[in-house]
């Protein structure tokens, strides 16, 4: 019963959810509402390369997830990633990936919200934030209610409806154009060009990094009952979410080639693939007309809850497993609630929804490499958390760095940074040079970093406090990491709970507990 649960019970669902749940669970976890909008406006420029890409690049990293988290799972103490990364590094690596994990499911809720708020204006015709208010307050009652195990169920049901609403919608589309033909040549950025070459690297490194910082879908990992069930159910999950985007995304190309939609005639890019179901011409916006809108409405908000609900779950997840871990289950319950309420309200203005995104997928891939690198049981004893830190915040600047380079005005610096760090973060439409520097400057400090300091250890014998062992002395850095029991002596890869001496070796190979435990991460 829900009244009886823990808070691990709430937050994890463990060894508890079969093959299909799970498969479902990553489906309906991954796609929302953005699937209607999103791949098609990302179609519009970059073209079917593009499309392929994104639809291929959306599916991926559940299957990666799924590799990592069999060995995290074996970890009985740990309930979330940043719960991870504090028993792999130290606490205030733990806190930086909670850090990045909230501000990326964050931003993944409000562009749900936001989505599901424009397409009510835009195609309903009707005000946004009714439907943001109703969705938000309905997948709230049950995922403070019931938690995870409740959300993966209404999973299934949410799964199964949307594949079958997208199927009905496919097969309308093949009968009532089957006999329109896509010209050839295909119009101007609807076949192959830049935007849809460079996307194989962007759009491959922003998804799999927003997706591997998202708690909403590390929870699946926790919740299968087996290994089978995870790595069938990442199977089941990435096949369907590879199909659904590229569906969605291909109607709005359709839209684009048969001249449904286009950049002259200013086409509302939220209702790319309405225009093409209404057969609306370019310069008439799209609106429910037929059963036809009311299948696309309902797709939506079916997927729009299944990732909603998904979301409030993972940062449930990520703030229970910080601060909230060993308080009754009440106050979990109740930060689901408080952590939802400004993002309803925030969803009503309408933001872009790919501009959204970039955001998160840009800091997520400041710290993608340093994160896997600790995922790596072979790299453990030469990935320090010094490293790791150093790493995400070399990441960070190299971003900033791209967009004052790219909008550098001669003798205005104030003015160069301001417009950089606006380009280099939000504006830059998927450009390759942000990713590309946000990839090149963590891994080269994360790196750098790490041979430094194994040559001090190995060569000069030096074993420094490591970035914890500096930041923890500060006066409230144990409440702000959650971590009142921390002490410099516990060894990297290993839980508090298990710690038996807490000396240091230095002759070990980082410095060692005495009793063999696994290599402090020191310098």
């Amino acid at each position: 019963m829900a009244g009886k649960q823990s808070t691990e019970d709430f937050i994890t669902a463990r060894g508890t959810q079969n093959i299909w749940r799970i498969g479902w669970s990553f489906y309906a976890g991954a796609v929302g509402a953005w699937v209607i909008v999103a791949p098609s406006q990302y179609a519009s420029f970059s073209g079917i390369v593009g499309l392929v890409v994104y639809a291929i690049a959306s599916g991926l990293p559940i299957l990666l997830i799924a590799l990592f988290g069999s060995f995290m799972k074996q970890m009985p103490h740990v309930l979330s990633l940043s719960d991870f990364m504090g028993w792999r590094f130290g606490p205030i690596a733990k806190t930086i990936v909670f850090l990045i994990a909230m501000f990326n499911m964050a931003i993944a809720l409000l562009a749900e919200y936001t989505t599901i708020g424009s397409i009510f204006s835009d195609y309903v015709g009707s005000v946004s934030f009714g439907i943001i208010i109703v969705i938000g307050v309905l997948t709230l009652a049950y995922t403070a209610y019931g938690g995870l195990a409740v959300s993966i169920a209404t999973d299934m049901v949410q799964g199964i409806a949307s594949v079958v609403l997208a199927i009905v919608l496919a097969i309308f589309v093949a009968v009532t154009y089957r006999q329109q033909p896509i010209p050839s040549p295909l119009p101007e950025g609807m076949g192959p060009n830049f935007f849809g070459y460079i996307a194989i690297f962007t759009l491959t490194v922003s998804l799999i990094s927003s997706t591997m910082f998202s708690e909403a879908v590390w929870q699946r990992v926790w919740a299968s009952a087996t290994p089978r069930a995870l790595y069938g159910g990442a199977a089941v999950g990435f096949v369907s979410i590879t199909l659904i985007v590229f569906l969605s995304g291909f109607g709005g190309w359709l839209a684009f080639v048969w001249g449904y939609a286009s950049f002259e005639a200013g086409t509302n890019p939220n209702t790319y693939l309405m225009q093409l179901l209404n057969r609306a011409p370019a310069d008439v916006p799209a609106r429910v007309n037929s059963w036809v809108g009311v299948f696309v409405v309902l797709l939506a908000i079916v997927m729009n809850e299944g990732a909603v609900d998904s979301l409030q779950n993972g940062l449930a997840a990520s703030i229970s497993s910080h601060f909230l871990k060993n308080l009754p289950l009440k106050w979990t319950r109740v930060a689901v609630i408080v952590l939802n309420v400004p993002l309803v309200i925030i969803g009503t203005r309408g933001f872009p929804v790919l501009s959204l995104f970039l955001v998160g997928n840009l800091l997520t891939c400041c710290a993608i490499i340093p994160l896997v690198s600790g995922l790596i049981p072979r790299l453990r004893s030469f990935i320090t958390e010094t490293a790791f830190v150093l790493g995400v915040t070399g990441g960070i600047f190299g971003v900033t760095a791209s967009g004052v380079y790219v909008s550098w005005i001669p003798g205005d610096v104030a003015g160069s940074f301001a417009a950089g760090a606006n380009w280099g973060w939000y504006g830059n439409n998927y450009d390759w040079q942000p990713f590309v520097a946000a990839l090149v400057c963590s891994t080269a400090v994360t790196y750098g970093w790490s041979v430094l300091a194994w040559a001090m250890r190995r060569g000069a014998g030096v074993y420094g406090p490591g970035v914890s062992g500096v930041l923890m002395r500060i006066p409230g850095m144990k409440f702000i990491t959650a971590t009142p029991d921390w002490n410099p002596g516990y060894a990297a890869g290993q839980h508090p709970a298990d710690a038996k001496l807490t000396v240091w070796d230095s002759a070990g190979d980082a410095g060692a507990l005495k009793n063999g435990a696994k290599p402090i991460q020191s310098v």
